[in-house]
């Protein structure tokens, strides 16, 4: 981590090698996994990192042009590795740093990066500019796109779980027992917790890890009214999680509400320290 340059902006390319050097350096403690692969083919790659019975699954990346938190947590990978070997005797850290690569790649490189010239003009005809995208490698926002009670049906073809980034993220939860989920995005420097369709203890205990994050990070709770805008949808990577296993999901936001896209590198070194505590907030010895 001390090579690691915190102005560069990293590629994809740039990802998988650091995730793949991480389970190199680290023999034994870190592990590399793919889990998916995107529309375009790429990979969809798992970091992780411990050997404990704790298992705690974060993600980022889930929308393209949000490229600040896929470098960080992998920096929080290594920083793990260095500073909490005897943490990760008990915890495991199921780290997914760029759910979504193609629109990861998009954001920073342009349409150009999709091989495939059917989904390209497809993404092209929704006129956004490449560095304002949030979308997959067709134009699907990843995060109104998992089964739970918020999902609503938008356009004629909407279907929920319809996109192999989706299906991936379902599998490792399935697969793995956790104890917890974050899902990190950008912006706004907020912490979302509050859960309109499950139960009143659920939100308790929801509310309670909010305030440990809040401590840790000093990122202020959404108020319970503002779980989800006004005419927008659910369908978002926690509400799946929360309604499918009854555990904590917390969205993490990370960066000034008032950035610009596409995000200023520069954002990173300061997001790594403010969040690099924070998927330990569901272990028992916090």
């Amino acid at each position: 981590m001390e090579n690691v340059n915190w102005d560069q902006l990293f590629y994809y390319e740039d990802l998988v090698a650091y995730a793949k050097y991480l389970s190199s350096h680290y023999n034994g403690l870190v592990q590399y996994e793919t889990i998916g692969h995107s529309l375009d083919g790429r990979e969809i790659f798992l970091v992780k990192v411990g050997k404990g019975k704790e298992n705690v699954i974060v993600t980022g990346g889930v929308h393209g042009r949000e490229a600040i938190n896929p470098m960080v947590l992998l920096c929080m990978a290594e920083y793990y590795c260095e500073e909490f070997r005897n943490s990760l005797d008990r915890v495991s850290l199921y780290i997914v740093p760029v759910l979504n690569p193609d629109g990861y790649c998009i954001a920073i490189q342009g349409f150009d990066c999709i091989k495939s010239a059917k989904n390209r003009r497809i993404c092209e005809l929704k006129h956004i500019p490449y560095y304002l995208w949030k979308y997959n490698g067709r134009a699907i926002d990843i995060n109104r796109n998992f089964p739970c009670l918020s999902w609503k049906k938008k356009d004629l073809n909407d279907a929920p779980a319809s996109e192999p980034e989706t299906v991936a993220l379902m599998e490792l939860f399935q697969n793995v027992s956790s104890i917890g989920y974050i899902d990190y995005h950008s912006r706004g420097k907020q912490i979302y917790y509050y859960r309109n369709n499950m139960p009143e203890d659920y939100n308790h205990a929801q509310f309670r890890y909010a305030c440990l994050l809040n401590t840790l990070t000093n990122y202020e709770l959404v108020p319970p009214q503002q779980e989800i805008e006004e005419n927008d949808s659910g369908g978002n990577t926690v509400h799946y999680y929360s309604e499918e296993f009854c555990l904590p999901a917390l969205t993490i936001e990370t960066v000034d509400e008032l950035a610009c896209f596409p995000l200023s590198p520069h954002y990173q070194k300061d997001t790594f320290e403010e969040i690099k505590l924070t998927p330990f907030v569901f272990c028992k010895d916090n």
